[in-house]
């Protein structure tokens, strides 16, 4: 992507989401992506650049190595694999000052087990295609401002432990969504410490299936 397309990306984010018009990240995917050494496939590597890019990465808390051709270096990307053919695992960005909105190419990371995103300055919506991380064993995105409907997507994570989206400002189901996911076993979606969570759906009968749920929050959100 060249500079000039990046940057009217940029304009277009700042006139739909004014919290974005400070963002000046500007990772080059060419250099990055493209460099001898690099140590994960082009399109896992695009996934976070674009990451990078979208959540205004260069004031982030800790952006530390981000760029080197050894991704596993990268502050908060961890990695696995032989030398040169590694793949992205977790990504633990928590509290490290994010702001943006979630792109829509995370799926690029194929084998992601862990995605940490929570107490940013993250809004827009929860972006359909994070159903497709097929391995995805932790999400969580809690503490943030996400607005919109829970993506039915998420029924498709069978291997799905943790889902934290507690203290945003979502809306619609999310239950429902859920109750095929028999790994669940911590489901956070209630307003602990002020968000707006408004969901208006009932407990399901078949909410009984989640016989691995150990943990449930849902404080003042409707249900």
């Amino acid at each position: 992507m060249n500079r000039v397309y990046k940057k009217c990306l940029v304009f277009v984010f700042a006139a739909l989401f004014p919290g974005i018009e400070n963002v000046k990240a500007d990772l080059d995917f060419n250099l990055v992506c493209l460099q001898p050494g690099i140590n994960v496939p082009v399109l896992e590597c695009n996934s976070l650049v674009n990451l990078y890019n979208i959540t205004d990465g260069d004031n982030w808390i800790n952006k530390s190595n981000w760029g080197l051709a050894d991704v596993d270096s990268w502050y908060g990307i961890s990695a696995f694999g032989p030398n040169g053919d590694k793949r992205v695992w977790f990504i633990d960005l928590a509290a490290n000052g994010l702001n943006g909105i979630l792109p829509g190419n995370l799926d690029g990371l194929t084998e992601l087990r862990i995605l940490d995103l929570a107490s940013n300055n993250i809004f827009d919506v929860i972006t359909a295609e994070l159903g497709n991380l097929a391995h995805l064993e932790n999400l969580l995105l809690g503490d943030n401002q996400l607005v919109g409907n829970v993506p039915s997507s998420l029924a498709q994570l069978s291997n799905l432990k943790v889902l934290h989206i507690q203290n945003n400002q979502l809306s619609g189901q999310v239950i429902s969504h859920v109750v095929g996911l028999t790994a669940l076993r911590s489901l956070w979606i209630g307003n602990e410490i002020g968000g707006s969570n408004s969901f208006i759906e009932p407990i399901p009968e078949d909410f009984g299936n989640l016989q691995a749920l150990e943990y449930f929050s849902a404080v003042d959100v409707g249900l």
